[in-house]
Protein backbone atom coordinates (compact mmCIF):
# COMPACT_ATOMS: atom_id res chain seq x y z
CA UNK A 1 0.00 0.00 0.00
CA UNK A 2 2.91 2.28 0.78
CA UNK A 3 4.23 1.83 -2.77
CA UNK A 4 0.82 2.74 -4.19
CA UNK A 5 0.69 6.01 -2.26
CA UNK A 6 4.21 6.90 -3.24
CA UNK A 7 3.29 6.23 -6.88
CA UNK A 8 0.26 8.47 -6.71
CA UNK A 9 2.15 11.24 -5.00
CA UNK A 10 4.88 10.99 -7.63
CA UNK A 11 2.28 11.40 -10.42
CA UNK A 12 0.73 14.35 -8.63
CA UNK A 13 4.04 16.12 -8.20
CA UNK A 14 4.96 15.44 -11.81
CA UNK A 15 1.76 17.14 -12.95
CA UNK A 16 2.51 20.12 -10.76
CA UNK A 17 6.04 20.28 -12.07
CA UNK A 18 4.88 21.02 -15.65
CA UNK A 19 6.50 24.09 -17.10
CA UNK A 20 4.50 27.33 -16.82
CA UNK A 21 4.50 27.88 -20.58
CA UNK A 22 2.29 24.79 -21.11
CA UNK A 23 -0.35 26.11 -18.66
CA UNK A 24 -0.46 29.65 -20.06
CA UNK A 25 -2.58 28.90 -23.19
CA UNK A 26 -5.33 27.60 -20.92
CA UNK A 27 -5.52 30.85 -18.96
CA UNK A 28 -5.10 33.30 -21.88
CA UNK A 29 -8.77 33.69 -23.02
CA UNK A 30 -10.69 36.48 -21.32
CA UNK A 31 -12.54 35.41 -18.23
CA UNK A 32 -15.34 38.00 -18.71
CA UNK A 33 -17.17 37.46 -22.03
CA UNK A 34 -17.68 40.46 -24.27
CA UNK A 35 -21.11 41.39 -25.67
CA UNK A 36 -22.03 40.74 -29.28
CA UNK A 37 -22.38 43.50 -31.82
CA UNK A 38 -25.92 44.93 -31.89
CA UNK A 39 -26.25 44.14 -35.62
CA UNK A 40 -26.31 40.44 -34.75
CA UNK A 41 -29.94 40.83 -33.58
CA UNK A 42 -31.08 43.28 -36.26
CA UNK A 43 -32.87 40.64 -38.34
CA UNK A 44 -34.80 39.42 -35.30
CA UNK A 45 -35.93 42.87 -34.24
CA UNK A 46 -36.97 43.93 -37.75
CA UNK A 47 -39.26 40.89 -38.14
CA UNK A 48 -40.68 40.89 -34.62
CA UNK A 49 -44.37 39.83 -34.87
CA UNK A 50 -45.27 41.81 -31.75
CA UNK A 51 -44.15 45.08 -33.32
CA UNK A 52 -45.72 44.57 -36.76
CA UNK A 53 -49.09 46.12 -37.46
CA UNK A 54 -51.85 43.84 -38.60
CA UNK A 55 -54.78 44.80 -40.76
CA UNK A 56 -57.93 44.86 -38.64
CA UNK A 57 -60.64 42.50 -39.83
CA UNK A 58 -63.95 44.21 -40.52
CA UNK A 59 -66.61 43.24 -38.04
CA UNK A 60 -69.30 41.03 -39.48
CA UNK A 61 -72.64 42.77 -39.42
CA UNK A 62 -75.31 40.45 -38.12
CA UNK A 63 -78.75 41.19 -39.51
CA UNK A 64 -81.67 41.31 -37.11
CA UNK A 65 -83.62 39.15 -39.57
CA UNK A 66 -81.29 36.14 -39.62
CA UNK A 67 -83.45 34.27 -37.08
CA UNK A 68 -86.84 35.52 -38.28
CA UNK A 69 -88.97 33.65 -40.81
CA UNK A 70 -92.19 34.58 -42.55
CA UNK A 71 -95.09 32.36 -41.44
CA UNK A 72 -98.11 34.08 -43.02
CA UNK A 73 -99.30 36.94 -45.19
CA UNK A 74 -102.80 38.39 -45.51
CA UNK A 75 -104.20 41.17 -47.68
CA UNK A 76 -107.56 42.52 -46.58
CA UNK A 77 -110.25 43.83 -48.88
CA UNK A 78 -109.46 47.34 -47.62
CA UNK A 79 -105.91 47.05 -48.97
CA UNK A 80 -103.99 46.71 -45.72
CA UNK A 81 -101.47 43.88 -45.47
CA UNK A 82 -100.60 41.91 -42.36
CA UNK A 83 -97.71 39.47 -42.03
CA UNK A 84 -96.87 37.00 -39.32
CA UNK A 85 -93.28 36.06 -38.53
CA UNK A 86 -91.56 33.78 -36.02
CA UNK A 87 -88.14 33.79 -34.43
CA UNK A 88 -86.74 30.31 -35.05
CA UNK A 89 -84.48 30.35 -31.99
CA UNK A 90 -86.86 31.70 -29.36
CA UNK A 91 -90.25 30.80 -30.87
CA UNK A 92 -91.44 34.39 -30.41
CA UNK A 93 -94.10 35.48 -32.93
CA UNK A 94 -94.93 38.94 -34.24
CA UNK A 95 -97.66 40.41 -36.42
CA UNK A 96 -96.83 43.50 -38.46
CA UNK A 97 -99.35 45.51 -40.48
CA UNK A 98 -98.94 48.27 -43.07
CA UNK A 99 -99.06 51.74 -41.60
CA UNK A 100 -98.36 50.44 -38.09
CA UNK A 101 -95.84 52.41 -36.04
CA UNK A 102 -93.80 50.08 -33.86
CA UNK A 103 -90.55 48.19 -33.61
CA UNK A 104 -90.97 46.76 -37.12
CA UNK A 105 -92.22 48.58 -40.19
CA UNK A 106 -93.62 46.77 -43.23
CA UNK A 107 -92.23 48.31 -46.41
CA UNK A 108 -93.26 45.97 -49.22
CA UNK A 109 -94.85 42.57 -49.78
CA UNK A 110 -94.62 40.23 -52.75
CA UNK A 111 -97.52 37.80 -52.88
CA UNK A 112 -97.13 34.70 -54.98
CA UNK A 113 -98.94 31.48 -55.63
CA UNK A 114 -95.80 29.64 -54.52
CA UNK A 115 -94.47 30.08 -51.00
CA UNK A 116 -90.80 30.03 -52.04
CA UNK A 117 -91.41 33.14 -54.20
CA UNK A 118 -93.44 35.16 -51.66
CA UNK A 119 -91.58 37.62 -49.42
CA UNK A 120 -91.96 40.68 -47.24
CA UNK A 121 -89.56 43.57 -46.81
CA UNK A 122 -89.36 45.00 -43.30
CA UNK A 123 -87.36 47.63 -41.50
CA UNK A 124 -86.18 47.62 -37.90
CA UNK A 125 -84.03 50.44 -36.53
CA UNK A 126 -83.25 51.75 -40.02
CA UNK A 127 -81.98 48.34 -41.23
CA UNK A 128 -83.97 46.71 -44.03
CA UNK A 129 -84.36 42.96 -44.49
CA UNK A 130 -86.38 40.58 -46.62
CA UNK A 131 -88.20 37.71 -44.93
CA UNK A 132 -89.26 34.56 -46.74
CA UNK A 133 -91.03 31.36 -45.83
CA UNK A 134 -88.92 28.54 -44.46
CA UNK A 135 -89.65 25.10 -45.93
CA UNK A 136 -88.79 23.35 -42.65
CA UNK A 137 -91.41 25.34 -40.72
CA UNK A 138 -94.17 25.05 -43.32
CA UNK A 139 -93.73 21.34 -44.00
CA UNK A 140 -92.22 21.84 -47.47
CA UNK A 141 -95.34 23.43 -49.00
Amino acid sequence: MKRFLTGISACFFSILALPAQDASPILEPQVIPSSYNHMRYHATWSSNPFLSRSVPQPAQIVSWAQDWTLTGMYKSSGGSVAIHMINQKTGQTRRVMTGEQGEYRLLDTRFSRYRNEASAELEKGGVKAILKYDKTLTGGL
